[in-house]
């Protein structure tokens, strides 16, 4: 009966010892994940060094470079692609806006990419992004913040925060923008 009760207990408390950073590299990093990791994010992924960026420092900090994450539930991001009607490079095609946004219960955190791309190029990176994240139930995203907006829609404040994206990672695995700069293997296959 003891050690049934023994198994009980372990799997109750498994999930809360595995979905956080541990109390070491919260010191190590205070200021790099703004949220909850929900047990996806490791010492890896809060290096800056590997992406020679300035450590973060406590958010908004008005230091450029300094790179952040923040994950929020799957049923809380929106990945867009829109065709924005004309051409800068390529006379065949036109180029397109990649977007993900997330959403809280007051504010919006909109990640843009760093420029816009082909449509059929960045129709790549959005399936690249939706394959990642589905069947996730937490998606974590890293990028440098910019400036917010404070918008009023329905007599309702919202503040918009405006990000450029550097990476996406799920329990699947991480995609980035630049390639290389996961520093993992993905588990999709």
């Amino acid at each position: 009966m003891n050690l049934r009760l023994f198994f009980i207990i372990i799997s109750i408390s498994f999930p809360l010892i595995v979905n956080a950073l541990s109390a070491d590299l919260k010191k190590k990093y205070p200021y790099t994940v703004l949220t909850n990791d929900y047990g996806t994010l490791n010492e890896t992924d809060l290096n800056g060094d590997f992406d020679v960026v300035f450590p973060a420092k406590k958010f908004p900090d008005g230091r450029l470079f300094s790179l952040y994450w923040q994950c929020f539930p799957r049923k809380d991001i929106r990945i867009s692609l829109r065709d924005i009607g004309y051409t800068s490079n390529s006379l065949d095609e036109n180029d397109s806006e990649l977007t993900v946004e997330a959403y809280t219960e007051s504010a919006t955190h909109q990640y843009g990419m760093r420029r816009d791309w082909p449509v059929s190029g960045n129709e790549k990176n959005f399936n690249r992004y939706q394959r990642i994240m589905r069947g996730q139930k937490y998606i974590c995203l890293e990028g440098t913040y910019f400036f917010y907006k404070d918008t009023v829609t329905d007599g309702k404040k919202r503040r918009i925060y405006y990000w450029t994206f550097e990476k996406m990672k799920t329990k699947k695995g991480c995609e980035s923008y630049f390639v290389g700069r996961c520093h993992v293997t993905n588990k999709l296959n």
